[in-house]
């Protein structure tokens, strides 16, 4: 993949990224430019996938729960299966945030806190 320097300029305002991999773009972009993560610009990803949790990467990123929405898609289309004339239910999943060193925290210096991740509801950062 090839990153062009200037594209770095978009992380100082810590614009989201639109998943893992791209975060992890942005992180080299970041360093092409001679900034640094998290010191200078922070990096929070999409999708939780486990290229964010390798120790010399240790990306936050939101975990969208993908398990569950494929547990919930599937129970929706058998329950439909069942009776088409069923009414559409929306279903919820909160999302959760789990911060890692490129978003400033944990602070141990290695990315990690405990169990290697800590957790966060993202509707607790919304108060």
């Amino acid at each position: 993949m090839r990153v062009l320097r200037g594209d770095a300029r978009l992380l100082r305002g810590g614009r989201p990224v639109i998943n893992d991999l791209a975060a992890v773009g942005a992180m080299t972009a970041a360093a092409d430019a001679g900034l640094r993560v998290p010191s200078d610009v922070g990096v929070t990803g999409y999708d939780d996938t486990f290229v964010a949790a390798i120790r010399q990467v240790s990306l936050t990123s939101v975990n969208p729960d993908s398990s569950g929405i494929g547990t919930q898609a599937a129970h929706c289309m058998l329950d439909r299966i069942e009776d088409p004339g069923r009414a559409v239910k929306e279903h919820l999943l909160p999302p959760r945030l789990v911060t890692r060193f490129s978003s400033g925290v944990p602070a141990d210096g290695f990315g990690a806190v405990e169990s290697g991740r800590e957790v966060v509801n993202v509707q607790d950062l919304q108060t």
